[in-house]
């Protein structure tokens, strides 16, 4: 339930945008059946694209074919399957390309993704940026880093989709929720040679990624997903290979992790919006997730990201109150209803986490119980499939 303290006035929130953050270029050429034919549809799209570019900080060189130096960009076709072509496609600096689609799946999937390949030849220098961006050694054994061009992306034209902004209802599958994961293995989760050399004994052995979760992170079967099941936060991470109909999943600091560990250059701070609940607005139902994890381990209520819960975390939902982040959006200049000072804000705040603290202490909150393993009721699956071109490497 939305707040209804008194509007005092107007004020203007202006979010920074990261220095060098990466442009997700979304392209709906291939899209043949119309499945984003909504503006809804290309909304959430775009949302999860904005969310995700703005959180990455580096600096992929421009594929710019001139004279000798040509290329021809390969990607899976997202609507009718195959290999499609696109003869010296230029790709501007700090760009990835992602065709998106829609088209009959089969079974439970809900989506694939197929990481583009570059066809290049002329100077060893024009062949190295159009494989990998500058980013260093990303194929083989010794790789370290992900430079693609970018990539294409197939969505379930029979399932039941939330392309609302709002959560979604009880048997539907919300798309900016897969869109946002999808958008994960076209930056190399799961799909890149950087991911395998960090993959033993069934389990991602990366850096950053254990000392996320204190020891090696359990995979999927197929080893491209997080194990069904897998928290960071307490909440369920985005790339696990399994959703539930009537959620949101948001990136996780895990997730964050895994894309730090196969090179990218992450900022975490853009994850802190005080948007606990993911509805799209900042209100008293994210103090109210305050209030359920006060000073327990149940980092869910965690609004800034410190890793605690606590008076900062009011504070910075005072800071944010009524502000509508819609689901991750991003960054961008909005007008919203002023409120009252902060600082009066954090004072009634405190009183009601208090409260609801102490409820939660003596009655008790009624809670449901997080349902985990490899296959649940009402789930769909990002599921790997048997594939086709040499190094488009994921599907799901």
């Amino acid at each position: 339930m939305r707040s209804s303290l008194p509007v005092l006035g107007l004020v203007v929130f202006l979010i920074a945008q990261p220095c060098h953050a990466i442009t997700i270029q979304i392209d709906y050429t291939y899209d043949t059946p119309g499945f984003f034919a909504t503006q809804a549809s290309r909304d959430r799209m775009s949302a999860a694209a904005v969310t995700l570019g703005d959180l990455l900080e580096d600096h992929l060189d421009a594929i710019s074919p001139t004279g000798t130096d040509s290329w021809s960009a390969g990607f899976f076709h997202p609507s009718q399957g195959g290999l499609q072509t696109i003869p010296n496609l230029v790709v501007p600096e700090d760009t990835v390309i992602v065709y998106v689609g829609g088209r009959s799946l089969g079974g439970s999937k809900l989506a694939e993704t197929n990481v583009g390949l570059a066809f290049a030849s002329g100077s060893p220098e024009f062949q190295e940026t159009a494989n990998s961006r500058g980013q260093g050694v990303t194929v083989g054994a010794g790789a370290s880093d992900f430079g693609p061009w970018g990539a294409s992306i197939s969505f379930s034209t029979t399932a039941s989709w939330n392309f609302e902004a709002a959560l979604p209802a009880a048997g539907q599958y919300d798309f900016y929720s897969a869109a946002l994961h999808e958008l994960g293995h076209a930056l190399g989760f799961g799909t890149s040679d950087a991911w395998v050399t960090r993959v033993a004994n069934q389990a991602f052995q990366g850096a950053d990624s254990v000392a996320e979760f204190g020891a090696p992170v359990p995979l999927s079967a197929g080893g491209d997903h997080w194990a069904s099941g897998t928290t960071s936060f307490g909440s369920q991470a985005a790339m696990n290979a399994t959703i539930v109909s009537g959620l949101r999943r948001a990136l996780s600091p895990l997730d964050l992790a895994a894309l730090s560990d196969i090179g990218w250059q992450v900022d975490v701070s853009g994850l802190s919006t005080g948007d606990l609940n993911f509805d799209g607005l900042v209100d008293i139902s994210d103090l109210v997730k305050v209030a359920d994890a006060w000073l327990t381990p149940n980092l869910q209520g965690d609004a800034n990201h410190d890793r605690r819960v606590d008076i900062g975390d009011v504070t910075f939902i005072a800071e944010n109150w009524l502000n509508v982040v819609g689901p991750r959006q991003g960054s961008g200049l909005s007008s919203q209803p002023a409120v009252p000072e902060p600082s009066a804000i954090v004072l009634v705040a405190c009183g009601l986490v208090g409260s609801l603290a102490f409820y939660h202490r003596g009655a008790g909150f009624c809670r449901k119980r997080r349902v985990t393993g490899a296959r649940v009721p009402g789930a769909k699956h990002f599921e790997p499939c048997c594939q086709v071109l040499p190094r488009a490497d994921h599907k799901g």
